[in-house]
């Protein structure tokens, strides 16, 4: 299911950025070599979140994390960081693989702190 988000990436990045069509393309192969959350997961899902130009780009990494989330334990080499209780340097998977400021919101995707604010509905 996680090289079925990234092939989707991959497939559907229109090119325009290269944050989008290079990083997509990344996260295929990191899926496929089924490298566990780290540095290269969370570097590329900093850059994805931080230079894509549209929110296509910039909303792969919740999806991936929503992924990790509901099917961690199946995921190779995902599961010891679900939560901070079971991981060993005491973090949640959120915070290794997302970038520093986003947060949670319960049924919607990660929104960057920076861009939290009224919705345009509450502002007429």
């Amino acid at each position: 299911m996680l090289r079925h988000i990234w092939q989707f990436a991959a497939s559907e990045s229109c090119g325009a950025c290269s944050p989008c069509r290079v990083g997509s393309r990344c996260g295929l192969e990191l899926a496929s070599a089924d490298t566990p959350p780290g540095h290269e997961w969370k570097r590329l899902s900093h850059v994805l979140a931080e230079a894509c130009l549209c929110a296509f780009g910039r909303r792969i990494p919740p999806a991936v994390h929503s992924l990790a989330r509901a099917y961690g334990g199946r995921l190779a080499g995902w599961d010891p960081c679900i939560t901070p209780q079971s991981c060993a340097a005491g973090r949640t998977l959120a915070e290794i693989i997302l970038p520093a400021g986003s947060v949670i919101r319960e049924g919607q995707p990660t929104v960057p702190a920076s861009e939290m604010g009224s919705s345009p509905a509450t502002n007429s």
